[in-house]
């Protein structure tokens, strides 16, 4: 009987992510500015509930690591904002040659933090 209940509250908590209605962020672009910092480019592709952004920015992992604000790499807060597009300078926390790094654009609302796509790079990449 017990298993029967949690299987059914399971159930009802089971929200496919499209039924949500979460703005949401993609990492659109970087652009080198030299050796030890990119631009990097976001945009709001929905926002359907109208949510106020609270907070825009970047952020970088190192070494293959996806970045997340837990890991703290190179938070951005947006030096520019246009309607739906927003940019800011990142500076690369390890400048050797061989390192990958994953950049990408985040929104913070009252209710969520959203996460955009990560886009990977190599520092030989830039040159």
């Amino acid at each position: 009987m017990l298993f029967i209940a949690i299987l059914l509250v399971s159930c009802e908590d089971n929200v496919q992510p499209s039924e949500v209605d979460w703005p949401r962020v993609k990492t659109t672009s970087f652009t080198p500015v030299n050796n030890t910092s990119i631009r990097v480019e976001g945009t709001i592709t929905q926002n359907s509930k109208g949510s106020q952004i609270l907070e825009y920015g970047f952020l970088i992992g190192v070494g293959g690591l996806r970045p997340n604000l837990n890991n703290n790499q190179g938070i951005v807060i947006v030096e520019s904002q246009n309607g739906k597009d927003f940019s800011g300078q990142l500076e690369l926390p390890n400048t050797n040659p061989f390192s990958v790094f994953n950049v990408r654009a985040y929104i913070v609302t009252a209710e969520y933090t959203v996460l955009g796509n990560s886009i990977t790079f190599k520092i030989s990449n830039l040159d």
